[in-house]
């Protein structure tokens, strides 16, 4: 089954994340959302379960420290999913980084 995309924000704020009621994905992928809600402005969506899978494969193969760029994507859904998924170290290099 695809992972859930998670929908970050669009022209009309935050968007609805998850499965519909019958357990299915929202969206099969990020052409589907894009297809579905045709945006107007550009929006953001990831898979917060692939991302954490990855992080976490990551983690696994790589014997050093890893640290992720905030500034790579500062979104507290995007930092949560790394930080549970066990990575520690977060890369700032200014004052509004190290709010988000």
């Amino acid at each position: 089954m695809t992972a859930p995309f998670k929908l970050i924000k669009g022209a009309k704020g935050e968007l609805p994340d998850g499965r519909k009621s019958d357990g299915t994905p929202l969206f099969e992928d990020a052409r589907d959302v894009a297809r579905s809600l045709a945006p107007e402005r550009p929006l953001l969506c990831f898979a917060p379960e692939m991302l954490k899978a990855r992080a976490e494969a990551f983690l696994e193969g790589f014997p050093g420290e890893v640290s992720y760029a905030v500034k790579a994507n500062s979104h507290p859904a995007v930092i949560g999913t790394l930080a549970r998924a066990g990575i520690a170290v977060f890369d700032v290099a200014s004052v509004a980084e190290m709010e988000t």
